[in-house]
Formats: structure tokens, C-alpha cells, sequence
């Protein structure tokens, strides 16, 4: 029933064309689905998709939009969610339900889908869009729309969610959508299918990112910035809001790169920003000049695990949110500066679903070692509607047990061999700033930057002695092997009870050295008979 081909536009394409003999029962329904007029019991149906058969309306939209909605209630009334654990079991379920939930690609056939004489209507449309507008010209504008992306003569049949989907594109294409308060009220961004349009939920790590970049953009001197996964644009445009010279986004899809720089020329103030269509990161060139910053924000990935997980035996970290970010953190060092800065903007939604492993950001900061942790921020998420960061996957619900536990965060890190450009910031004993910031990193600034990131604790309802105690926790933690100077340094910095544990460790060594000498000269003492203290000396000098 399905084929799936890969197209440079828009990455991974799907052709439905319906196929009777492919599908459950195709000598009891010929024409491959159940044909659904209103009046059949909502229990029966729903057992018709549970056996794998797929329905479709006869004649009108509503049938199928009020059966979707009560199909999903069920679905999620048959597998409650006791405890975060169950949120992915039960998410696949209704995936599952979903994709066979179809209607007609030709849907401008069905009876309801607009009535230009009296204008009228039914669907989602209806939320977004002027009744008399629609039913008099966006209706036409909407099938050219679809065609984009379905054409007519590859799909016999769109999935319910599908169209819904496209209907919500069609009304941030044609009207625009905002980002508020992460982007001023005037911007208006424009998506194309395919992206999830900005939201509450998806904006919250965001609004630390943009708090932090304000303050600390002049303190680290970051005039260029690199943004991954641009999508919407929002990110390189709140880069360039909080005064970044030079932004530069990437993204895979085509059509995010083509609207991002449309939104870019309707305003001034972004028309700078430059856009790229780079796989995953762009091409580095020699002799090319290195990024600040880079930052990345993998806000589609964070709940695509939940219904492809990872499969592979082989390499399982890398595939998902998690793979996503290894890939990251291994490419990203060639594109930034010596002393260049990381920025992850994200949620702990990973970690509350899959508690079992590791948070991959912590994975890198202790095993890896190859980043030092900067700045950390979190706040909790106040949005109280559903989450979804995937447009092809079902929203998952903001249950109690989830919303008490949901956090958005943003990680700040830097090369460790810039340990030294960043001891003075870091706070190490008798490190210096550099002579190209000393007036940017002198003694103010400095107190500047360790007041308002306590004012920021403080002001989330945070406690400034834990989140020093948490941070020096995962440095203590970071292997099983001595620390080496680095390690030393920066928890020297973090834990106040650090330098007493050197203190103490030290006094054992240097009394293990004076009882070894004492033992020494005695034996030189002892063997004076037979043997020089010179020669007793050249032969056991590796004691002293």
C-alpha cells in the first residue's frame, strides 16, 4: 500500500496509493477501506481499526472528523497513562489507530467541503480562516497547496491527520504565525508544510536562550553564530535580535531554507541573516573563518523516539534525539572558533520518557570530555496544552505527572582546550582573561555575570547553593579514573569544599614522602658497612 521514495525537496516522500488486495478484508470491502456514513456505532469502528482495516468517509468531512476525535478518546481511555512510562506505549497505540483513518485526495468532492452559494463549510478551516473567504477563493488556493506536496496522481488517499495538518500549514502560508515574546509582535513567520509551527511548549527554552544571549553577548564576544535545524527561523532570527553580527542557519529541507529567507527580507532588521541548505552541518572549507557560537536546538527530535525507537544493536546512539546529538557534538568542534561557544537549547522530555539512559548532554560533559560545561539554565515549562515538536506525530498529552517534572533547559559549553581563555570566567585561582577581553572580563563584568545568573536561580524559584552543588556532582562523577588538571580546575571552581579535599589530599602525600625519606636515610644508615651512602644512593634513587 505504501511506497517510499527520497526526493532532494523535501527528504523522506510518501505515495499512498490505496491497494484493495493489499488490504485485511479485501472480499468483504473492494474497494480497500469502510466507507463510513454517520451512523454506525462508534465501538464497532473502532474495532474495525483495531483489526487493521482502514475507513474513510462516503460523502462528508464531518462523519470522519467526529469519528477521528472519538476514536482517539477511546483510544486513550483503553491505554491511560498511570506514569510517564506509559506515555510511549500509549502514543504508539494511537499512531498506530491513526494511520488508518483516511480520506479522499480528491476532497473537494465530498459534499461539505464548500458551498460558495450559501458559504459554507465544515473542518478545521473553519478555526483559521473567514467563512466567506474560504468558501469564495482559499479553497481553490488550498488544493494547489496540497498538490504541492500530495499530488493527486501519486495518492489515491491522505490520512485524516494529514489533512488537518495541511490545513494548519495553509493558514501560517497564507496568514502568518508569531512567536511571541520570543520575537517581537510585528514579525510574521511564514512555515511551509512540514514544520511544526511555534508554540508555547516550543518556545519556552527558547525564551532562556534569548535571556542569556542578551546578557552575555558582549561578556564572550560572540559577533557570528551558526544555527542548526533552523526550521521555522525563529532561532537565527532571536540571534540576530539580541545584536549577533553575522547569522548563518542551516537546515536539510529546502522549502525551510526558501521561507526563511523570505520571512528574512519582509523585515529589515533580519534581512542580514543568511540561509543554507546543508544536510546536517554546512561544508567546512579551509581557510574559511570559524563561528563564535553554534547553536543548536533539536526540538523535532525530543519526541520522534517515541514511536521510531532506536533499533539498531550496533550503534543506538545514533539514531533519534540522542543520535542527533552525538552527531553534534562530534562535527561542531571544526566549525567554531578556538574559544568558541556551544549553546543546546532543549527540554528534559527525553530523560523523563527514557530514564534509563543517559542524558546525552551529561553523556558528553563526563565521558567524552571533550566540552566544559559554561553556563546551565532551566526554568519549569508553564504551557499547559498538549506537546507536540513533531507534526507527523500525535500530541502528547500535558499530564499532571508529566507537567510536575517537564523543564526546559539551556546548556552552555566550550571547548576544554579553551579551559584557560575561560579560567578566569570559570573562577580559577590565579587564571587571567585574555588581553583582548580584559575590559569585556575584568573584575565587574565578571560580578556582573555571577549576579545575574543568581538572580535567574533565584528568580525560577531555584536555590544558587544547589545548582553550584549539582554541577560539581556531575564533574565528581565524570569517571572512575584520577582527575586530571582540567577536571581539578573547574571543580575548584564549582564546589566550595574542593580545595579542602586537595588540602587534605596533599598533607597524606606529602607525609607519605617524608616517612619514605626518613625509612630511606635510616637503611643508608644500616647498610654504611657493607656499602657508601653514594653508591647506596645511585641504586635506590627511585625511592626518593
Amino acid at each position: 500500500m505504501r511506497r517510499f521514495g527520497m526526493t532532494p525537496a523535501s527528504g523522506m516522500l510518501r505515495y499512498l496509493m490505496l491497494r484493495p488486495e493489499a488490504t485485511a478484508d479485501p472480499e468483504s470491502y473492494p474497494e480497500g477501506f469502510v466507507p463510513i456514513h454517520g451512523n454506525e456505532p462508534v465501538d464497532v469502528v473502532y474495532g474495525m481499526l483495531k483489526r487493521g482495516l482502514f475507513v474513510a468517509p462516503a460523502n462528508k468531512i464531518e462523519v470522519i472528523h467526529q469519528l477521528h476525535g472519538a476514536v482517539e478518546s477511546l483510544c486513550r481511555s483503553e491505554y491511560p497513562v498511570v506514569k510517564v512510562d506509559d506515555i510511549v506505549s500509549a502514543n504508539a497505540k494511537i499512531r498506530e489507530i491513526q494511520s488508518r483513518i483516511l480520506i479522499r485526495r480528491d476532497f473537494w468532492v465530498l459534499d461539505d467541503f464548500n458551498d460558495p452559494e450559501q458559504n459554507k463549510s465544515f473542518g478545521v478551516q473553519n478555526f483559521y480562516f473567514d467563512n466567506y473567504k474560504w468558501s469564495q477563493v482559499l479553497w481553490k488556493r488550498f488544493q494547489f497547496f496540497v498538490e504541492e506536496y500530495f499530488p493527486l496522481s501519486e495518492h489515491s488517499h491522505l490520512l485524516y491527520t494529514e489533512y488537518v495538518n495541511l490545513i494548519k500549514s495553509f493558514s501560517a502560508f497564507e496568514q502568518g504565525t508569531r512567536a511571541q515574546p520570543v520575537l517581537p509582535k510585528s514579525v510574521s513567520l511564514h512555515p511551509p508544510y512540514g514544520v511544526t509551527t511555534p508554540s508555547g511548549f516550543t518556545l519556552e527554552p527558547l525564551e532562556l536562550y534569548k535571556r542569556w544571549l542578551t546578557n552575555f553577548r558582549k561578556l564572550f564576544q560572540i559577533n557570528s553564530a551558526l544555527v542548526l535545524n533552523a526550521g521555522t527561523a525563529v532561532v537565527p532570527f532571536v540571534t540576530k535580535l539580541c545584536g549577533v553580527h553575522m547569522v548563518r542557519a542551516v537546515d536539510s529541507r529546502p522549502r525551510c531554507v526558501q521561507a526563511g529567507r523570505k520571512d528574512a527580507l519582509r523585515n529589515k532588521l533580519f534581512s542580514s541573516v543568511s540561509f543554507q541548505v546543508a544536510e546536517f552541518l554546512p561544508e567546512f572549507k579551509a581557510g574559511e573563518k570559524k563561528y563564535d557560537a553554534a547553536v543548536f536546538y533539536p526540538d523535532e527530535s525530543s519526541l520522534g523516539d517515541l514511536n521510531s525507537p532506536e533499533t539498531s544493536i550496533f550503534a543506538p546512539g545514533e539514531f533519534g534525539y540522542a543520535g542527533k546529538l552525538e552527531r553534534f557534538f562530534d562535527e561542531v568542534s571544526e566549525h567554531i572558533s578556538e574559544t568558541g561557544i556551544v549553546v543546546v537549547c532543549c527540554t528534559n522530555m527525553h530523560s523523563l520518557l527514557y530514564p534509563h539512559l543517559p542524558n546525552p548532554i551529561e553523556l558528553e560533559i563526563k565521558t567524552n570530555r571533550r566540552y566544559v560545561l559554561l553556563d546551565y539554565y532551566d526554568s519549569p515549562v508553564h504551557s499547559k496544552g498538549s506537546v507536540k515538536t513533531n507534526l507527523h506525530e500525535p500530541k502528547v498529552e500535558n499530564y499532571s505527572i508529566l507537567r510536575n517534572k517537564l523543564r526546559a533547559e539551556l546548556w552552555v559549553l566550550h571547548k576544554i582546550e579553551a579551559i584557560e581563555h575561560f579560567g578566569f570566567v570559570h573562577g580559577i585561582p590565579g587564571a587571567k582573561p585574555p588581553n583582548v577581553g580584559r575590559r569585556q572580563m575584568g573584575t565587574q563584568s565578571l560580578k556582573s555575570r555571577q549576579r545575574i545568573l543568581k538572580n535567574h536561580v533565584e528568580l525560577m524559584g531555584g536555590d544558587w547553593g544547589t545548582y553550584k552543588s549539582r554541577l560539581a556532582s556531575m564533574l565528581r562523577e565524570s569517571a572512575d579514573t584520577e582527575e586530571d588538571s582540567v577536571a581539578q580546575a573547574v571543580r575548584m571552581a564549582l564546589d566550595p569544599t574542593y580545595p579542602q579535599e586537595l588540602s587534605e589530599k596533599a598533607k597524606v602525600a606529602v607525609e607519605n614522602s617524608l616517612s619514605e625519606a626518613k625509612l630511606f636515610h635510616a637503611e643508608v644508615q644500616k647498610q654504611f658497612p657493607v656499602q657508601s651512602p653514594r653508591e647506596y644512593f645511585d641504586k635506590n634513587v627511585n625511592r626518593l
